[in-house]
């Protein structure tokens, strides 16, 4: 809320948060499937509608509630883009990965011998 600097502003970020938070949680969990992520994927929609309060329109509860279901849905999408980026190699994947010629060990000693 600090970064709103007018009344106006954190008064419609408030309607939104009381009257929509809720069923952007429920898109966000529809998509990413973990509490966390939808949690996080709200947070981002309502960062991103802070930067563009000015812009949105509350007074049409249809076309406000289509664009939040869009705009969670898009946050909730780049989690999971995100995620999967993150995720470690499998197993098989570094059984067929190359291997150098010196194991660990040697690595260390050739580290510390000068």
């Amino acid at each position: 809320m600090a970064m709103l600097e007018t009344a106006e502003q954190k008064d419609k970020i408030a309607y939104i948060y009381e009257n929509y938070a809720g069923m952007m949680y429920h898109v966000a969990i529809g998509v990413v499937g973990e509490h966390y992520l939808a949690e996080d994927a709200v947070h981002e929609t309502f960062l991103r509608l802070i930067r563009i309060i000015d812009e949105v329109e509350i007074d049409d509860a249809k076309k406000l509630k289509r664009f939040l279901v869009l705009l969670t849905h898009s946050k909730a999408v780049d989690a999971v883009r995100k995620l999967n980026k993150m995720k470690p190699t499998s197993d098989d994947e570094l059984a067929n990965h190359p291997t150098t010629e010196n194991g660990p060990e040697d690595v260390a000693l050739n580290a510390i011998a000068f």
